[in-house]
């Protein structure tokens, strides 16, 4: 029996500002809504362009108005829960492929506003996701597979610091991977963590880089080394201890850090965000009589439980509490 069945859907977002000053959905999930989704192939110098709405959680000029900084509880936000999404490009005729109504998917992009003339003469608004990075999540009974690539975006997050001032995180955003080695639970100043192994398609090294600006041409990389070490707090810490189990599939977005511990060096992120694109397989008992998948299985992960890289949890340092997640 799949997860997916005695799950609950579990849907993440993340918005905000990049360095450009946008408003921007740096991880937003969501399921596919539209009946009649558009595809306007390439024509000249314009790029295929793949058109569709999601289904979000929470309204949407809610979420445009968080990402714009402007969101209060006294407002009453009343728009629907759908953001209108547009593909570009190889993304608009990859997706145009296997779309169909009902699957998941997770984007990165900026955000705007749009509005228009209804048809009753009123005018209608919508809020709208320009994509830059997306991932295919599941599709119950249809050819959508939720796979570990070695895509991923990187992107710059700006927040306020305790100051007042403008502070700048570099960040992986959408970055993929499988769910490995024993996760941990515990407190650490005051705050309850979750951390787990997470196996992606990219030597670590080269994820660390590339979100850090650092140079990754023509730099060689151990293809082995590819477990990130994920660190979530509070509720988001007691939440994905349901869901982030070894063999799961997830998505996260946030900033990575290189760390030395007992002479070995390994990678952190501090996960802003944690999306799963699928659920580690149920064990027996669990409605499951099955039991858990045969080891080797594609259910049970591609390449099994690995030990976690420097699994003893280090204490956040002063810097950790500075940050908006």
């Amino acid at each position: 029996m799949s997860n997916t069945t005695t799950r609950k859907p579990y849907l993440a977002n993340v918005v905000g500002r990049t360095v450009e000053n946008d408003p921007y959905a740096f991880h937003l999930e969501g399921f596919a809504a539209s009946n009649d989704p558009k595809f306007f192939p390439a024509d000249g110098e314009k790029q295929a362009r793949f058109s569709f709405s999601i289904g979000i959680r929470g309204a949407a000029d809610e979420l445009l108005a968080r990402a714009n900084g402007t969101y209060s509880k006294e407002n009453t936000y009343s728009m629907s829960e759908f953001v209108d999404l547009s593909l570009f490009g190889k993304d608009a005729e990859e997706v145009s492929k296997v779309y169909v109504k009902g699957m998941k998917i997770a984007v990165a992009g900026k955000l705007s506003l749009r509005t228009y003339d209804k048809a009753d003469g009123s005018q209608g608004s919508s809020v709208s996701c320009a994509v830059n990075k997306h991932v295919l999540m599941e599709s119950k009974g249809k050819p959508i597979v939720a796979k570990v690539t070695d895509a991923f975006g990187t992107v710059s997050y700006v927040y306020k610091d305790k100051t007042g001032s403008d502070r700048v995180i570099n960040m992986a955003e959408l970055l993929p991977g499988t769910v490995v080695g024993t996760p941990k639970s515990g407190e650490s100043n005051g705050h309850k963590y979750y951390s787990f192994g997470l196996k992606t398609a990219v030597p670590a090294a080269k994820v660390f880089d590339a979100v850090n600006g650092n140079d990754t041409k023509d730099k060689e990389y151990d293809p082995n080394k590819r477990i990130i070490n994920i660190v979530v707090f509070d509720k988001k810490a007691e939440t994905l201890a349901n869901l982030a189990k070894p063999g799961a599939m997830a998505a996260v977005t946030g900033p990575v850090r290189e760390e030395e511990y007992n002479g070995n060096v390994s990678y952190r992120m501090s996960a802003r965000e944690v999306g799963m694109m699928k659920f580690a397989p149920l064990a027996a008992g669990e409605d499951n009589p099955a039991g858990p998948a045969p080891a080797g299985s594609a259910a049970a992960a591609a390449d099994g439980p690995a030990p976690i890289p420097s699994s003893e949890f280090m204490p956040l340092e002063d810097e950790e509490g500075e940050l908006p997640f």
